[in-house]
């Protein structure tokens, strides 16, 4: 069976990967359905040695497109950043960045599925090399749209355009590390720990990007972040990790589960309390930002004080 990105996932941090949902009802017995029993259970070992990361990066292709992947996914936290900068320095109120970086998390949040499911059915360059040139378009007329004092409405509307359109190299590049590295659980869970680790390393590396940027023009940010958009869009989709493709689902296959799985109470815990984190993490995103332009005039802070985003 072949894995989509929609598929029932392990925590990274386990080490576990992603497995179709046909054989994750086979987790909680300790085995997956087309791997030996013996070789799964050093999948659930948390002490991987050094060898097994070595050869994560000496698998073909894997190297150049885990850095591909890095580069592709820094507009993820440097965009909401960037535009609240851009937006603030240029109205003066952060009011209307907060309104703007909302309508892009939105925007997100609302293509998400979609882009997903092209993600399955499809080709994942393709996928990635469209949605990376139309978001970054989309963002560079949202630029130009503060240099021209367009309204705030036109502007939240380009922002959510962008959203919308974001590549989603995350759920690609998860993907995708099955068909790179051998098929192995200790390898699988080694090349699942990188990609965790390359993450969070974003979250630090692309606000103090725009931040430093700041410090010589409020543009510099959101024109680095189109660069990285496009380029890094379409150089992952030139990576061996781009040749990933979907595979065509009937809806028979599944039935009606696929809705029920929506609908479980866990599944609905766990979707309020991640809702309800966000927009705690959103309002920090605004206020910290705020206090850190208003407390210094280092463009370096900003980078330094904004905290993660979902």
């Amino acid at each position: 069976m072949a894995t989509t990105s929609c598929d029932v996932g392990i925590p990274a941090g386990m080490g576990l990967g992603v497995y179709p949902l046909g054989e994750a009802r086979h987790l909680k017995r300790g085995y997956s359905a087309d791997l030996p029993r013996a070789d799964f259970r050093v999948g659930l070992e948390l002490g991987i040695s050094v060898k097994t990361y070595i050869l994560v990066f000496q698998s073909p292709g894997a190297l150049v497109s885990y850095t591909a992947a890095f580069f592709a996914r820094l507009p993820i936290v440097m965009t909401p950043l960037s535009l609240l900068i851009l937006v603030g320095s240029s109205t003066n109120s952060y009011a209307q960045g907060g309104l703007v970086t909302g309508a892009f998390a939105l925007g997100r949040v609302i293509s998400a599925p979609f882009w997903g499911c092209a993600l399955d059915t499809g080709s994942h360059r393709r996928v990635v090399a469209v949605s990376a040139t139309t978001s970054g378009a989309f963002l560079l007329l949202g630029w130009l749209g503060v240099q021209l004092q367009v309204s705030l409405f036109l502007l939240a509307g380009l922002t959510l355009c962008v959203g919308l359109s974001v590549p989603p190299i995350a759920p690609a590049m998860r993907v995708a590390w099955r068909r790179l590295v051998p098929n192995s659980p200790a390898v699988l869970a080694a090349a699942y720990a990188v990609d965790a680790v390359a993450v969070e390393a974003m979250f630090i590396i692309g606000p103090l990007i725009s931040g430093s940027l700041y410090a010589c023009s409020p543009s510099l940010p959101v024109i680095a972040t189109c660069l990285f958009l496009v380029l890094g869009g379409l150089g992952y989709s030139l990576s061996p990790a781009g040749r990933t493709r979907g595979q065509k689902v009937t809806v028979t296959q599944y039935g009606d589960r696929k809705y029920r799985i929506l609908m479980r109470r866990s599944l609905l815990l766990v979707g309020f309390v991640t809702i309800a984190m966000s927009m705690g993490l959103g309002q920090m995103d605004v206020a910290l930002t705020s206090t850190a332009q208003a407390t210094s005039n280092g463009g370096l802070v900003l980078g330094v004080r904004s905290p993660r985003l979902p």
